[in-house]
């Protein structure tokens, strides 16, 4: 394990708080529509409609996919600043902070102006799930004699084959029970081309809590505060003094 510090040049691709809601029976997709003229078109000039697509896939003599029409869902915003997006829907509200990554004081803050919009808008009845998600990439120089230096945690392959590794995916759910939380940890390594210096690992962590939070209270900020310490300790957790040293 890493000492936990701070990090001048964190690998942070993608830095967002998640809220998952309640809504209100009657909501409809146009009213979240009508939340471009509230964070101002000046400072969220992209408006994209989201929608979810479903199907049924029936399996018989002859199988058959039906797909249904798409369904409208919410909106996404695109900041003009080209360091923030924010996902309005039905069900939820997420804020992202692109890179280059500022600090957690900057995230969350951003995060307490957009969800009172969003809040005052849509007017959900409660928040049901609140989750810190932090997309890392981290690239390794190359060649790699034993990705262990750097995540001494990193995937085994039996001694009996081929060592080199081209492309992985890891996916593991750890419950923290005295937050209470679980986080989500994703280990994916992009595929790499000829003469390229640096093997690309991404490093996904998304943590989450279960709950029941009111809309305009202080409590869902409390969660969030502990949510990020437990995905720091998860960052310095999978990481070595020698992978922390590219960041400083």
């Amino acid at each position: 394990m890493a000492a936990r510090q701070h990090l001048q040049h964190a690998p942070i691709i993608e830095a967002l708080i998640d809220f998952r809601v309640e809504p209100r029976p009657d909501l409809r997709v146009a009213e979240i529509k009508a939340l471009h003229d509230v964070l101002g078109k000046d400072a969220f000039p992209v408006l994209l409609e989201q929608a979810r697509l479903s199907g049924t896939l029936q399996l018989a003599d002859e199988p058959s996919l039906t797909v249904n029409p798409k369904e409208p869902v919410g909106c996404l915003f695109r900041g003009a600043d080209e360091l923030h997006v924010l996902q309005a829907q039905l069900e939820g509200f997420a804020i992202s902070r692109l890179p280059p990554y500022d600090n957690w004081e900057s995230l969350i803050g951003q995060a307490r102006i957009r969800w009172a919009q969003y809040a005052g808008a849509v007017r959900p009845r409660r928040i049901t799930r609140v989750a810190v998600r932090y997309i890392n990439r981290i690239e390794l120089p190359l060649p790699l004699v034993d990705f262990r230096e750097w995540l001494p945690t990193f995937t085994d392959i039996p001694a009996g084959l081929p060592q080199s590794i081209a492309e992985m995916f890891l996916r593991v759910v750890v419950p923290v029970p005295e937050v209470p939380a679980a986080a989500i940890i994703t280990l994916g390594m992009e595929p790499g081309k000829e003469g390229d210096l640096h093997a690309r690992i991404i490093f996904d962590i998304d943590v989450f809590r279960l709950g029941d939070f009111p809309v305009d209270g202080e409590d869902v900020w409390t969660a969030l505060d502990l949510l990020r310490d437990v995905k720091n300790r998860f960052f310095f957790e999978y990481l070595s003094d020698k992978a922390i040293e590219l960041f400083k």
